[in-house]
């Protein structure tokens, strides 16, 4: 087994939850991807980090983007998931679909939470740009499980 398939293995045993981070274009169509590689930073201001691999094709619409959208999914979500985690995705109309729009803000509808903000710094580590986003807006719906990654599938809390 190479080091890299190691290494990515190790971190598949440590359980995360799984987001859709988007952004919209000009032309008011949304760039989503799958991301289970989101942290928080800071409470105070709130700050959040998203880690996007170099080949992702969002990166190009992200680092041009204003407000960046967050959303944690529910453990009802994966098709959902399932459709963000496929790169280079232009139907913008079956994108739409999944979002809701309230105000300057949008988010994945019957999310688990959501985290709207704008990018105040930006790092290229590796084969990663690392953003951090200051928060401006954020709502969570206490009734709903998150959905998990885990051992490299998606699944229900595993508590």
């Amino acid at each position: 087994m190479k080091n890299e398939e190691l290494y990515r293995e190790s971190w598949s045993l440590f359980p995360t939850g799984v987001s859709v981070v988007a952004v919209l274009d000009n032309n008011k169509n949304i760039h989503g991807m799958t991301a289970n590689s989101i942290s928080s930073i800071s409470l105070n201001p709130n700050i959040v980090m998203v880690s996007i691999g170099m080949e992702r094709s969002i990166k190009d619409h992200f680092s041009k983007s204003n407000s960046i959208s967050i959303s944690v999914l529910a453990s009802d979500q994966t098709g959902i998931s399932n459709h963000f985690a496929i790169s280079n995705r232009t139907n913008f109309l079956e994108n739409n679909k999944f979002f809701q729009f309230s105000n300057e803000y949008f988010f994945i509808k019957k999310c688990l939470s959501f985290y709207f903000g704008k990018i105040i710094k930006k790092h290229n580590i590796g084969d990663h740009e690392i953003y951090f986003i200051q928060v401006k807006y954020f709502n969570l719906f206490k009734k709903k499980e998150p959905l998990v990654w885990y051992k490299g599938k998606l699944s229900k809390p595993i508590c």
